[in-house]
């Protein structure tokens, strides 16, 4: 295969962008997965801080 030039794009756009923004993936499913983010997010966070607290006492 020598001689055979490579891609036209460049990593991420060849590899990266079709996982992180899939085909059909509308604005109403990126809010939606945005917040499932945000919520886990802060509730792993709470969690975290609550625990701090209680070994501090």
């Amino acid at each position: 295969m020598g001689g055979v030039g490579g891609y036209s794009e460049s990593f991420v756009e060849r590899y990266l962008l079709p996982i992180i923004y899939p085909p059909g993936l509308t604005r109403d499913v990126q809010l939606i997965l945005a917040a499932v983010v945000i919520t886990l997010n802060a509730a792993i966070y709470g969690y975290l801080l609550l625990r701090h607290k209680r070994r501090g006492r």
